[in-house]
């Protein structure tokens, strides 16, 4: 059995799309996630904990929800 995560400190990463639409649907403060991008901070075998662009407190996503970003910074 590894402990390998799909991410490690320090990727850059954005909410899948399908993660990012339910947010948008759920959350009162209008905000639109599927253009947020964060680094990962520390991952677990089932949550990312993220910094977003522009803030310092750490937010716990589960695996699924995320994926590393592609484009340039």
């Amino acid at each position: 059995m590894t402990s390998e995560t799909p991410f490690l400190r320090g990727d850059r990463v954005k909410l899948t799309d399908r993660y990012a639409d339910a947010l948008n649907r759920s959350l009162k403060a209008k905000l639109d996630w599927r253009i947020r991008r964060g680094v990962v901070w520390r991952c677990s075998a089932s949550d990312v904990y993220i910094t977003w662009d522009g803030r310092a407190t750490l937010d716990s996503i589960p695996i699924k929800g995320v994926e590393i970003c592609m484009e340039p910074q």
